[in-house]
């Protein structure tokens, strides 16, 4: 989908359009503050644009860490110890600058561990439907403490949706799960009506098929097409399981992004 039809989606501002956060970074501090209001509101960037900010941090890192030490170094050789008005404005920039890319850095790898704990809890509790706290520790290697406080994360940020914490049982509820399973069992349901009405008809031939009067000729009907069956998907940014009717696109109920079959 095209970035600004994922914005419209979103209900993204224009200043929290991608292009407008890129360019304020000039003055960074109001770029890192609209990239971290962005990323509360896009849970698909949440957790896929870790590694990229890492990246990014380090080159900044590296370029104006090295660009303004190597420019110190020169004017040192060049003037001894006074740098001057421009030599302190270009040493001050490369130093701020140098800041800007850690902290990507930092924010990054916070990312890259958020992206890494949504996929590992989805999986566990949408696909593989572990619910209960000790269960879902077990799996993951977490105390249940650490657990509990990590899936009321995901809670409270919409990675699941109408879920809540059965303190009292220690158990995840998840009504997204809920309709995967009775959409299981009505699929199974139409299986098993599917086959006996087959098993009905076998060796019925297109001679049998009704026929339809049309102006006083009677005229073979074909049988219609079935309708398509929801069905399953999995979604290719956090990895849980989504309905799906195909021809149909979707956005991902965990994480947002759009899902097709």
């Amino acid at each position: 989908m095209p970035s600004s039809e994922y914005a419209k989606r979103l209900q993204v501002p224009w200043y929290l359009s991608w292009p407008f956060i890129i360019v304020s970074m000039i003055f960074w501090p109001l770029g890192v503050l609209l990239l971290v209001m962005r990323l509360a509101r896009d849970r698909h960037a949440s957790i896929s644009t870790g590694r990229i900010l890492k990246v990014v941090g380090i080159v900044i890192m590296l370029v104006f860490a090295i660009g303004g030490y190597g420019y110190y170094q020169e004017q040192q050789n060049l003037y001894g110890d006074t740098l001057g008005r421009e030599g302190e404005f270009v040493v001050g920039l490369a130093i701020t600058f140098t800041l800007l890319g850690f902290i990507l850095w930092r924010f990054g790898n916070k990312l890259v561990y958020r992206g890494k704990m949504v996929r590992e809890y989805l999986d566990v509790i949408v696909n593989k439907r572990f619910f209960e706290i000790d269960e879902i520790a077990r799996i993951v290697s977490k105390r249940p403490d650490k657990v509990a406080s990590e899936v009321g994360f995901l809670i409270r940020t919409g990675y699941l949706p109408d879920a809540y914490l059965n303190e009292g049982a220690k158990r995840v509820v998840v009504p997204a799960v809920e309709r995967h399973l009775a959409m299981e069992a009505d699929l199974q349901r139409r299986g098993q009506g599917d086959r006996t009405e087959e098993s009905g008809t076998q060796g019925r031939t297109r001679d049998d098929a009704p026929l339809m009067d049309r102006g006083g000729v009677q005229q073979r009907t074909e049988p219609s097409a079935p309708p398509p069956v929801p069905r399953l998907v999995t979604c290719r940014s956090c990895g849980a399981n989504n309905i799906v009717t195909p021809g149909h696109p979707r956005e991902c109920e965990f994480c947002g992004s759009l899902i097709s079959e």
